[in-house]
Order: structure tokens, then C-alpha cells, then sequence
């Protein structure tokens, strides 16, 4: 079947969720279909590990935006993830932020075309064999949100399974 790799992580989600199902078989088709998904989204996963040099401009940016912060006491105020720069202190914080980036330049740009190329893989189309299921083993209190993630793999019940 195919699918676009960007479906790897719902399907994940709604297997996981499923495994526990109370048919041998529909949890079997689960457990094979779940082994499928997990490789492709490891491999994509290997594909978007930072380098060294990331992690290090990362640390020294966020130097940077506790040293240029507002500051409660000798806490620097952080809202929604977020540092809240000193105003008076943004000509000061964007030089050194420039600085910085130009330090880090080529690793930035590698980790972009990375970025891009991850984002790129997402909506590549990948033909995976999903572990097919019969309707009769299929849980009867599934919800339709997880029954349109896993419609494919179900055949109906007069048709044999594939060996």
C-alpha cells in the first residue's frame, strides 16, 4: 500500500493504542503492522539527529538570551518557552546573535538542508506491506478515527488472507 510518510506517526499512535486489542489476531496484525511503521520511522528519525556543532551553537544562543533577558531578581523571565529580551539590550543581543550565526554558518546550513530534506521525506509517498486483517477480528469498539487509519489493512470476511 501506499502512503505518504507523514501518515507513519498517526498510524503509530492508533497501533499502539490498539495492541491491546482482545482478538489473538487483530493483535498480531497490530504487533507486525506497529514492527513496519517504528522501522521507517526510526530510519527518518537517524536521518535528523543534529551534529555536535548544533547542540554547541544551541547552548551558546541560549547563553546569550539569559545574558540579555529581563531579569526577576537573578532569574532570567522565560514566557511560553520562551526568554523575554531586554529591550534596551535587542541592538546588543542581535549583534551578538549575528555573531554567533555567522560562527556557526556552514553547521546551520547543513542542519537546514537536513530540515529540508527530512520535511521533503515526509511527503514522499513509501509502499509498505501492512499484515492484512480479517473484519470479523477486527474490535467492534473501535472508534472511527482509528478505523480510518487502519481501513486498508481490513479485508472482509468471505475473502481469504494472502499466505
Amino acid at each position: 500500500m501506499k502512503i505518504k510518510r507523514s501518515q507513519l506517526f498517526r498510524i503509530q499512535e492508533v497501533i499502539q493504542g490498539l495492541g491491546k486489542s482482545n482478538t489473538f489476531k487483530f493483535g498480531y496484525a497490530c504487533a507486525k503492522n506497529l514492527r513496519l511503521v517504528k522501522r521507517e520511522i526510526e530510519d527518518m528519525q537517524k536521518a535528523l539527529e543534529p551534529d555536535e556543532q548544533v547542540g554547541e551553537f544551541e547552548k551558546e544562543r541560549i547563553l546569550l538570551c539569559q545574558k540579555f533577558s529581563k531579569k526577576e531578581g537573578e532569574n532570567p523571565i522565560i514566557t511560553g518557552n520562551r526568554f523575554e529580551i531586554d529591550e534596551t539590550k535587542m541592538d546588543e543581543f542581535n549583534a551578538e546573535i549575528r555573531e554567533l550565526r555567522g560562527k556557526y554558518k556552514e553547521t546551520l546550513m547543513l542542519n537546514d538542508q537536513k530540515m529540508e530534506a527530512y520535511n521533503k521525506a515526509l511527503r514522499e509517498e513509501i509502499d509498505i506491506n501492512f499484515h492484512l486483517v480479517k473484519l470479523e477480528d477486527v474490535p467492534p469498539e473501535m472508534k472511527p478515527d482509528e478505523l480510518e487509519v487502519i481501513l486498508d489493512w481490513i479485508i472482509p470476511s468471505e475473502t481469504q488472507l494472502p499466505s
